[in-house]
């Protein structure tokens, strides 16, 4: 049995995130290119709050269109976050 004592914890002001921001957030993260970058430039897959802090994020209403796509698989997640990309 193993326990985690670690946390990131996304927040406004100590507030929650609204539904269609925490989903963007989650489109964002999972894509294909985030990974890659944190596997290229970190060396590992493990995330932090120092490389969540110091990554680059769309704006909120840009990962708020993007948490209102119905994504279900890698691929759609990676079609949005590489349109979002070229705009």
């Amino acid at each position: 049995m193993a326990f985690e004592n670690h946390l990131n914890v996304f927040h406004i002001g100590g507030r929650g995130l609204d539904e269609d921001l925490a989903r963007g957030i989650s489109v964002w993260l999972n894509s294909s290119v985030i990974d890659k970058f944190f596997r290229t430039f970190s060396g590992h897959t493990q995330v932090n709050a120092t490389d969540l802090r110091t990554l680059r994020f769309p704006s909120v209403e840009t990962l708020r269109c993007l948490g209102r796509n119905a994504v279900v698989s890698q691929v759609e997640v990676d079609s949005l976050v590489k349109e979002l990309i070229a705009a």
